[in-house]
């Protein structure tokens, strides 16, 4: 089941359009298994992190259950980017 939301996210200057999908849908698309996401997020939560680590699929808790991001129009996972540092001059 795919649950399509309209969010607005900064990608740069685009506003996207996300869709959440199950740990089971994710790990099929990317030949992973759930174990795998399933330690990731726990690695997050152990490291303090409120969300996904640089490099791996944005992910959002809705009561018990774990949704991933993807593209609602291209279908690719949404990976989680390093913050950006300020530069002062």
């Amino acid at each position: 089941m795919i649950w399509t939301i309209l969010s607005m996210r900064k990608m740069g200057m685009a506003i996207q359009e996300i869709a959440w999908i199950s740990a089971r849908q994710l790990a099929a698309r990317l030949g992973l298994s759930r174990a795998t996401l399933a330690n990731w997020r726990s690695a997050d939560l152990r490291a303090g992190r409120l969300g996904a680590a640089p490099g791996r699929p944005v992910y959002r808790r809705f009561g018990r259950a774990v949704r991933y991001a993807v593209s609602a129009v291209t279908g690719e996972p949404i990976i989680a980017e390093a913050p950006q540092q300020e530069v002062r001059g």
